[in-house]
């Protein structure tokens, strides 16, 4: 089973992240957009385990405690850089609080998956495929006002992730209420 851990996001966000995707469908870029039912910020990826895995994960996911938090919506860029962007994210703040928890997650779980040593608090909007006019491509980033929309954290989520040929089909498999 091919499992990883996530922060869901509010309907809300999805929806606005969905109409910021849509502003980039008629560019001259070619990007596989992320579905908006799929938008989350991972914590971490597992890839596949087994049921002994799976039970022994949740059971040390269900010990972490943590402080609920509030979330905002704060840069829009690309990965790695302008001179080669494969990714199109956009950041979350305070990203100290999220790494923190990412940290914490990855303490509790060194036993099912090795340690997260790149992680970044963003949310993946699409993968670029290609781009015709580069210029055209950045001035249409830098004049995104991204709205910085807040929203609560409450929990967090282990997702089982199965591969199709149309894209992912993401299943919540439990939830972790923070305090």
């Amino acid at each position: 089973m091919r499992v990883f851990i996530a922060l869901n996001l509010p309907l809300e966000v999805k929806d606005y992240l969905f109409l910021l995707q849509s502003s980039f469908k008629s560019s001259n870029a070619k990007i596989n957009f992320v579905a908006k039912k799929n938008l989350h910020q991972t914590l971490k990826f597992f890839g596949d385990i087994n049921e002994t895995k799976l039970e022994t994960l949740q059971e040390n996911l269900s010990n972490i405690h943590f402080n609920k938090f509030y979330v905002e919506l704060s840069s829009f860029m690309v990965f790695p850089n302008v001179g080669l962007p494969k990714v199109l994210w956009v950041g979350l703040e305070p990203e100290n609080t999220i790494t923190n928890l990412q940290k914490l997650i990855d303490q509790f779980t060194l036993t099912i998956g090795k340690k997260d040593t790149k992680f970044g608090a963003h949310l993946t909007l699409g993968r670029i495929k290609l781009i015709k006019d580069k210029d055209k491509f950045f001035k249409d980033i830098c004049d995104v006002k991204l709205k910085p929309l807040r929203f609560p954290v409450e929990k967090f989520s282990l997702i089982k992730s199965e591969l199709t040929k149309n894209g992912p089909i993401y299943s919540n498999i439990q939830d972790y209420y923070l305090e």
